[in-house]
């Protein structure tokens, strides 16, 4: 009897000796901990943080109860020294805490002592003035581009670093973890909760012993931040994805581009044989294709589907030389075949092909009489020129499906009768990491006033290609009175690209900037907001039709497209100078001539058989010519001039 009794009063005892918190919970808390005293106490410039940090994280994964954890804890926190009231009182900044939580020091699994030192580091906190950490890149480096400058920071000086070494690859986990968690504005609209993508990913990250699986599973936590700006860089990621080993090869390409048309993976360009444009891609290696691409989803950070597509088709095409995947493709006849891609054009190669098929120009008139800009292709120092040829047509048309060439800065000045609010951005602040100031990009295109803004309609054409500053160039042009947005979803990027050096040749990126529409809409993940929703079919791409372009250049005009001839009156054109001819004799007439805003250009008085009119104080582009007099009805007639 006495020993089932012992028994009992064992098994009651018993769970109290071993720790109810999980492996990833103990994680989970030494890297919030971590990251909230290095970003926050006031003594952090003078700690070795990385150093601390491998210090404890053996003993924190392998305790066994839940004291042994809360103390080597609050051990770690004891190191950092212990907090005083500042000799100022801590500024009570007014902008938004957006990213500073602080409700997780009252959880349960922390010990009263850890959680009252978190208190008193909140509660002593002060501006980190010489952000001896984090600061704003000085942009002195040419060749470092990061919005946010980390390298005072870094963990790339780790002493015998090794992704064999566990609580290595756990530093470098929090590590970025955390700059995520202050640092990305956006995170809050993450499909998951990046509290709970810290939980999930630590047995990931702790089974990861060397350099392929380590870097494949930070590929799989960085594509939880759901950001088209979060490009993950490291040779064996580029492996598992291409088969290349860049140490050895080099990526050849094949010379296709795909798009997703009516949900289908459709060749829109080809540059190989037996490949036409209009195919349909229904497997891949003999797999369906869209299966293929879903084992691919979960190690690509992009903001939405269209751009999860857009970039599973940028590495189909990638292989070793000779060396592509098999497609099975049905053709516009419903023909299947089998090819296996030639992956034989060099990089430079590829992009040049690319090129090639851009046919549009910079700038043109089009046949309707409305402006056409390539953004892709219009450079800075050709902005005043299109602009001269093109400001007397009736619209714009402004393509964005690419990446511009910072063409807005002198675009929008011209367009614009003065500066005005296109964009609210939620700056970082390194002061109070977590926190943001609210600005607006008002003076981003400095002082200006224009008495002669453009009158005409500005139609701006967008796809999943376009990307951050392509998004930024919709946005500010939509601002104009008689500005569209057609097309579809757009990339859900934008704002300044921050990125992270990590150990073993690791790099990871995302949008510095929380970066919103001139009405406070949101674009991140979603997109500009498109007002007409127009997007290529099959068919348009095996007719070789642009539809958004058809559908831009939709010219409301309702006289006629060619020169007129009429009983009394017949216009003839010779470049700049006009030719009317009247079968009356002696009858008065009038020559009017309007640009398609409606300005009357130039009006003559005649009265003699056959007139001349120079146009030669004319811009080009589309102009109504009309005529009037004697018994018989207007003429109008429609002129193009270039």
């Amino acid at each position: 009897m006495k020993r089932i009794f012992f028994l009992l009063l064992l098994c009651m005892i018993q769970p109290a000796s071993y720790s109810q918190i999980t492996t990833p919970q103990k994680v989970y808390y030494l890297c919030k901990v971590w990251g909230y005293l290095k970003y926050h106490h006031p003594n952090n410039c003078n700690i070795g943080w990385n150093k601390l940090f491998i210090e404890k994280a053996d003993s924190i994964v392998n305790s066994t109860t839940d004291q042994e954890f809360n103390g080597i804890l609050y051990n770690m926190c004891l190191q950092t020294g212990i907090t005083s009231p500042p000799a100022t009182p801590a500024i009570n900044i007014a902008d938004s805490a957006k990213n500073y939580h602080t409700d997780w020091f009252n959880d349960a699994p922390l010990a009263p002592n850890v959680r009252n030192f978190l208190d008193s580091v909140q509660a002593h906190r002060v501006a980190q003035v010489n952000n001896c950490m984090v600061k704003l890149n000085d942009y002195g480096d040419s060749d470092f581009i990061s919005y946010l400058d980390f390298r005072n920071d870094s963990i790339t000086n780790i002493p015998n670093y090794s992704n064999a070494n566990a609580a290595h690859r756990l530093l470098v986990y929090a590590y970025y973890w955390n700059a995520i968690n202050y640092f990305f504005s956006q995170i809050d609209i993450a499909d998951h909760p990046w509290d709970s993508t810290l939980v999930h990913f630590v047995p990931d990250i702790l089974n990861a012993n060397n350099d392929s699986t380590f870097h494949l599973a930070m590929a799989r936590v960085v594509s939880r931040i759901d950001d088209s700006h979060g490009s993950f860089v490291s040779l064996p990621y580029i492996k598992h994805l291409t088969g290349v080993n860049l140490q050895t090869e080099a990526i050849y390409y094949s010379r296709l581009k795909i798009e997703r048309i009516e949900n289908k993976n459709v060749v829109v360009a080809s540059g190989e044989t037996n490949i036409n444009r209009g195919d349909i891609i229904t497997r891949i290696d003999g797999m369906d294709a869209d299966s293929f691409f879903m084992q691919w989803a979960p190690l690509m950070a992009v903001s939405n589907q269209a751009v999860l597509y857009r970039n599973c088709y940028s590495w189909l095409i990638q292989a070793p030389y000779n060396n592509g995947h098999t497609l099975e493709l049905t053709d516009a006849s419903n023909t299947t075949q089998q090819i296996t891609l030639p992956a034989s054009t060099t990089a430079a190669s590829y992009t040049t092909w690319r090129s090639a098929n851009d046919t549009l120009p910079e700038w043109m008139i089009t046949d309707c009489g409305y402006g056409y800009v390539n953004m892709g292709k219009l450079t800075q120092g050709s902005v005043y020129s299109m602009y001269y040829d093109l400001e007397h047509t009736p619209g714009i048309v402004f393509d964005l499906r690419n990446y511009p060439r910072a063409s807005l800065w002198p675009l929008k000045p011209l367009l614009f009768p003065e500066p005005n609010i296109t964009a609210h951005i939620l700056y970082p602040n390194l002061s109070y990491p977590g926190y943001y100031t609210i600005g607006n990009d008002l003076n981003n295109f400095g002082n200006w006033y224009n008495s002669s803004p453009y009158q005409g309609k500005i139609i701006i054409l967008v796809n999943e290609a376009t990307q951050s500053q392509a998004e930024y160039t919709a946005q500010a042009l939509r601002t104009h009175p008689n500005a569209t947005i057609m097309g579809s979803q757009t990339a859900g990027a934008d704002g300044d690209i921050v990125y992270l050096t990590l150990p073993s040749g690791l790099t990871t990126y995302w949008s510095g900037l929380g970066w919103y529409q001139a009405d406070w809409t949101n674009p991140q993940r979603a997109g500009v907001r498109v007002d007409s929703i127009v997007r290529p079919t099959i068919s348009s791409i095996r007719n070789g039709e642009d539809l958004l372009l058809k559908k831009a250049l939709t010219c409301p005009l309702t006289v006629t497209e060619t020169i007129t001839k009429h009983t009394a009156f017949s216009v003839g054109q010779q470049a700049r100078q006009l030719y009317i001819n009247s079968t009356d004799q002696n009858q008065p007439y009038v020559i009017e001539v309007f640009n398609m805003l409606g300005q009357r250009m130039l009006h003559q008085d005649n009265n003699q058989n056959r007139s001349e009119v120079s146009l030669s104080h004319c811009a080009a582009g589309t102009y109504i010519v009309s005529i009037t007099g004697g018994k018989h009805p207007p003429v109008q007639t429609k002129i193009l001039l270039r």
